[in-house]
């Protein structure tokens, strides 16, 4: 181990850290390893030494290692779906991984918007005013393309906390644009009816008179 931890691309991994959250995920990987450490011990040890190895033979090879290199760097300064989160866990320690782990401050916030409603919420109950807020309508899980879609409404705030709005997926466009058509349908087909209705009564009448 020794000596793979000593050549490339071990040796010189906190070039490639990410510049932003090395040091939550330095932490979370102290936590990890302190938790379960015991856990990787025999046959799973050779597996992940047989892999290190490979990893240095394939930066050794002049053929991969600029592909190796590029990708290092793009992962280096890549934007997380769960960068928010990672903030959160900045200030971890690696004893937090060993019983009752905290949660991230994110979901903390959010549940505790769900359980403790606002005090404006709870004036606005005893009739002292009532204040309108922007309820987040936008799910973070929902597809990329409705989500670009829903951000061109002036209405649409996306729920950064993830549990909030309900995610919009293409099946539920789907239903909806079915019963759209199928209650357009039926719109236009009563309003034929009603205007043979009419022409019939018309109709009658004139008979009657001529």
């Amino acid at each position: 181990w020794i000596s793979l931890l000593t050549q490339p691309p071990f040796v010189d991994g906190l070039t490639y850290r990410h510049a932003q959250h090395s040091v939550a995920q330095g932490r979370i990987c102290a936590a990890y390893a302190k938790l379960c450490g015991p856990l990787w011990k025999d046959e799973p040890v050779k597996v992940l030494h047989a892999c290190a190895v490979r990893w240095v033979k394939l930066h050794e090879s002049a053929i991969f290692q600029k592909d190796i290199v590029d990708a290092r760097l793009r992962w280096a300064n890549a934007t997380f779906a769960f960068s928010e989160t990672l903030r959160d866990y900045a200030d971890a320690l690696p004893d937090d991984g060993l019983a009752n782990p905290p949660v991230p401050l994110l979901v903390e916030h959010a549940l505790s918007a769900r359980l403790h409603p606002k005090i404006e919420q709870q004036m606005e109950d005893f009739g002292m005013f009532r204040r309108i807020d922007t309820v987040p309508n936008m799910s973070i899980y929902s597809p990329p393309l409705i989500l670009f879609f829903q951000s061109l409404m002036p209405w649409s705030v996306l729920d950064h906390s993830g549990v909030t709005a309900t995610p919009l997926l293409w099946s539920d466009i789907g239903r909806g644009l079915a019963t759209a058509l199928k209650d357009t349908g039926l719109f236009a087909v009563e309003v034929l009816l009603g205007v043979s209705q009419l022409l019939s009564s018309a109709g009658a009448m004139l008979r009657q008179h001529f």
